[in-house]
């Protein structure tokens, strides 16, 4: 029987301890026992039945913080309005404020954050949220259009995150699909557990990988190093007093097997562990610990391997650790990305990159911005350098989000660096300015036997001082050809011409012409 363990997947982070021997008979010891879901459906009915509104307004918050522990910002935002609305004060108005962030409403966010600053009596109490809110907006609207974003087939309604590059056209990833080891329930998210897949990029096939490896506890998390000898995972299971916590474990393959996965020695007790990362000589480990000790929430550790062992974890720097929630970690030569709910970001967690100053300095972290970026949980990015740049695209990786237009919960997407594509020559085009010319000409015909009209045309010359009256109009003009039989006449648009042209000792000759259509 699946051991059951504080691994969040929409959050998405392994959160603290739990206890699951208690018989769950009522919303509230259910949520005491961070088993999320099955309170949310104790809450609703006892929200139902309570009468007083300050009653209703306690049990809509705890129903809108169950929502948000199993990743449903947009349930929760319905639940905390109600809560505040029903009197639970501010509390509830900084949920709400902070759930319109994650679900991206940032002007209403932002008027409710300012709102909680004169509630409380300190209206710059937010002044950071207030900026990020206006921050995220004007993100929002010159997001770039050189990424392209992809969800990968491979999603389903279930989980899917922790993407790993692996062989050569392989993606390994955690997921709580039906196909994971044990039938139980996971109580927190009402769906199954955690384990180990790989997928076939090319085929899209999906399989269970490792099955040394996934077990009826969670699994999640893996990396391994550059000969793919080594693995570490997180896998979380009952500790003392049956009390779950994660830790990182590894396995090594020797003698054509893989050994009986083992804990780092260097981990304390009842203090979580996950998202490690090797680095590519296999020497220095990165992880998310919310170990006391660091700044706040979980923080990023490197631990270094010597002839002897693992050495002491120590904190990354406070360029990169926050006092939230900072995880899920990817380094890669001088760069590392990772993802963090204190840094000035979108609403929830947010990817970030930062570069190594020296040993022990990082730059500051740069937001990788929409449309890699969301409101929701944007974490676990990787670069795939499988991948060779071509004249189309510079660099592809992976991530997973919650956010909407998905499957359902956490799905994967694919990230594609675009190479910009030229700017189109604009060839300023001047308005065309016209102006109609009618070349006119009066001639006579030549006779074969001049004077005799009767005889045959031979052809026709001008005739010089004819004269053409031009009637257009309620206007008239008359001009009078020259040696040549030529005239000419400046003509207007939408318009009919009449011509006579006449001559002493000749008969007079009509013609019409129109400049309608012209």
């Amino acid at each position: 029987m699946k051991s059951l363990f504080p691994f969040l997947i929409l959050i998405p982070l392994f959160v603290t301890s739990c206890t699951y021997t208690i018989k769950i008979r009522d919303g509230q010891t259910a949520f005491d026992q961070k088993q999320y879901n099955v309170a949310t459906d104790f809450f609703i009915k006892d929200f139902e039945k309570a009468e007083r509104r300050s009653e209703k307004g306690k049990i809509a918050y705890q129903i809108g913080q169950c929502y948000q522990k199993t990743g449903e910002p947009e349930k929760a935002l319905t639940w905390f309005k109600r809560a505040y609305d029903d009197g639970f004060g501010v509390d509830a108005l900084e949920a709400y404020a902070y759930t319109l962030k994650e679900n991206e409403r940032y002007e209403e966010a932002l008027e409710n954050f300012e709102q909680l600053g004169i509630e409380i009596g300190s209206p710059y109490e937010y002044r950071k949220e207030v900026t990020a809110c206006k921050v995220a907006m004007d993100w929002k609207k010159k997001q770039s259009e050189n990424i392209a974003i992809t969800p990968l087939d491979i999603n389903t309604p279930n989980n899917e995150f922790c993407p790993v590059v692996y062989e050569e056209d392989g993606l390994l990833f955690s997921s709580d699909r039906p196909a994971s080891t044990g039938e139980d329930t996971y109580e927190w998210t009402g769906k199954g557990f955690m384990d180990i897949f790989e997928a076939n990029l090319s085929s899209q096939s999906v399989s269970p990988v490792f099955p040394f490896l996934n077990s009826e506890d969670n699994e999640a998390s893996i990396t391994l190093n550059k000969d793919k000898t080594e693995i570490f995972f997180t896998r979380c299971s009952g500790d003392v007093d049956n009390v779950s916590y994660c830790k990182i474990f590894t396995s090594r393959y020797d003698d054509n097997e893989w050994s009986l996965p083992i804990a780092l020695e260097f981990q304390k007790a009842e203090i979580n562990y996950l998202h490690p990362f090797l680095s590519e000589d296999g020497n220095t480990l990165y992880f998310a610990s919310n170990d006391p000790e660091g700044w706040g929430g979980y923080d990023i550790y490197q631990v270094e391997r010597g002839p002897g062992g693992w050495d002491v974890p120590k904190l990354l720097s406070r360029n990169i650790n926050s006092t939230f929630d900072d995880a899920f970690p990817f380094v890669e030569n001088d760069t590392i990305y990772f993802s963090s709910k204190g840094h000035t970001g979108m609403g929830g967690f947010d990817i970030f990159r930062s570069y190594k100053i020296n040993k022990s300095s990082w730059s500051p972290p740069y937001n990788l911005l929409p449309p890699v970026n969301s409101g929701f949980d944007d974490v676990s990015f990787v670069m795939d350098r499988r991948v060779a740049p071509t004249d189309e695209v510079k660099a592809t990786g992976y991530f997973a989000s919650n956010r909407l237009g998905g499957n359902g919960g956490d799905d994967i997407y694919k990230y594609e660096n675009l190479v910009p594509k030229e700017p189109p020559v604009v060839v300023e085009e001047k308005p065309i300015e016209h102006t109609l010319f009618l070349d006119g000409y009066v001639v006579e015909k030549i006779f074969e036997i001049p004077g005799d009209p009767n005889s045959r045309v031979l052809g026709r010359k001008p005739l010089d001082g004819a004269k053409v009256l031009i009637k257009f109009g309620d206007e008239s003009k008359e001009v009078v050809t020259g040696e040549d039989g030529y005239f000419s006449l400046q003509l207007a648009e939408n318009t009919d011409y009449d011509f006579l042209a006449s001559k002493d000792g000749y008969l007079n000759q009509d013609n019409r012409f129109t400049t309608k259509g012209i």
